[in-house]
């Protein structure tokens, strides 16, 4: 909270442009801790039936402030925007007094009783008998992992590596599939197409109002029907945004400026639509759910790391990319990339939903008595009847697989 606090005001009394970007450094290291220990407190003290949309609730806060930014920048100065997210930063560090630690993190110390004290308090009416069981599991899965602090050689190990590349390919996919880019241009985009800079604003700020009802209406979805069908869902739709993008910017190549249409608004819309309704929250709820306790800072650090340098490199070089490859070529790309997500997802993404972080674990330490990958449970029954360790060690093989091919591909 300190660093947003800090961010905002040297925003606010910057004279120059490196005090701008000093103070823009300091609210991105805010937001980089932000959106990566929210989603990790939210995974150790929600319900797994709740955890999902839990945790999309940060994506909603985004969007809201994507939604007052834009507004906000038609009429209002820097300063007057970084007084409002100071305002807004003083509420949110107030009601942090209110928020406990985790009883994952009380019983991880060996602080037992306020462990247990802070999991009735968040359980509420739940029975004793299901709160006894939820301490047990936990209790059991963090002495297993206290034997040994995490070491560099534990890589290795699948409980480990496959979480970590799957990860890591989300993350990837989130940032080159082009959202943050084309969010962040989504104006200039609009101009280049023909429109006028009050009517390309008052668009850019529809397509923000779009992202958050599509984001409201994802709280509802994700417990209910999964990350991977979302994700799906997800990829086609931007795969088609970007596919109409590509076509619209062909045609207007060789039309020139008479190609007046609304495609380019169309496109705009379903893409982010799409966008909101999966793959911008969703890796870093999975990120939250699969990693050890043991592991999790360092792992969810590579993770994020990753996200946040690609980001920086798609941000900072996506006019020259666009520039150098057409908009339609641009495009083109984005729209591959989005189809490998629709194939990453089905073929090695398991499923979490309604899952306790430590059946989520065990999924890729091979302990799992569900198969995780319900399209290959025909082909799987075939090969080896009903043995399920034989049904989700071929899963987890052809996890391997296809984790590695995806992430060099993509790499």
């Amino acid at each position: 909270m300190l660093s947003m606090h800090a961010g905002w005001i040297l925003i606010f009394v910057a004279r120059n442009l490196a005090a701008l970007l000093a103070g823009r450094a300091v609210l991105g290291l805010a937001m980089g801790i932000t959106v990566l220990v929210n989603p990790i407190y939210l995974a150790e003290t929600v319900l797994p039936e709740l955890r999902g949309s839990s945790t999309l609730t940060l994506q909603l806060a985004v969007s809201v402030g994507i939604c007052v930014s834009y507004g906000g920048g038609i009429d209002l100065t820097y300063r007057s925007l970084a007084v409002l997210g100071t305002c807004v930063g003083g509420v949110y560090g107030v009601l942090l007094f209110a928020v406990p630690e985790t009883p994952r993190w009380y019983l991880w110390k060996g602080k037992r009783e306020q462990g247990v004290q802070v999991l009735r308090r968040l359980r509420g009416g739940s029975d004793s008998r299901s709160i006894d069981d939820e301490l047990t599991a936990i209790e059991k899965r963090l002495q297993e992992e206290s034997k040994e602090t995490f070491r560099l050689a534990e890589f290795h190990l699948p409980h480990i590596y496959r979480p970590m590349l799957m990860s890591i390919a989300l993350m990837l996919f989130q940032v080159w599939s082009g959202a943050l880019a084309i969010t962040i241009y989504a104006a200039t985009i609009f101009d280049n197409a023909g429109f006028s800079d009050r009517k390309s604003a008052l668009v850019t700020i529809g397509a923000a109002i779009l992202q958050l009802l599509i984001t409201f209406a994802t709280l509802f979805l994700v417990d209910r029907h999964g990350r991977r069908p979302l994700l799906m869902v997800t990829g086609s739709g931007m795969a088609v945004a970007c596919t109409l993008m590509a076509v619209f910017a062909f045609i207007q190549d060789e039309l020139g400026s008479s190609a007046k249409t609304t495609l380019p608004i169309v496109s705009i819309y379903l893409y982010l639509a799409a966008y909101s309704l999966g793959l911008g929250m969703i890796p870093w709820l999975f990120m939250a759910e699969v990693f050890p306790s043991h592991a999790k800072s360092l792992l969810s650090s590579i993770s994020a790391t990753t996200l946040w340098l690609n980001a920086f490199l798609m941000t900072r070089y996506f006019a020259e990319m666009t520039e150098a490859l057409t908009t339609g070529g641009m495009f083109v790309l984005l729209a591959a990339v989005c189809v490998l997500l629709v194939l990453f997802v089905k073929f090695v993404l398991p499923e979490t939903k309604n899952k306790s972080l430590e059946e989520v674990q065990d999924i890729f330490s091979g302990r799992s008595p569900q198969n995780p990958y319900p399209e290959r449970k025909n082909i799987a029954l075939a090969k080896h009847g009903n043995t399920v360790p034989a049904i989700q060690e071929d899963c987890n093989t052809e996890c391997d697989r296809m984790s590695v091919f995806l992430i060099e591909t993509a790499l």
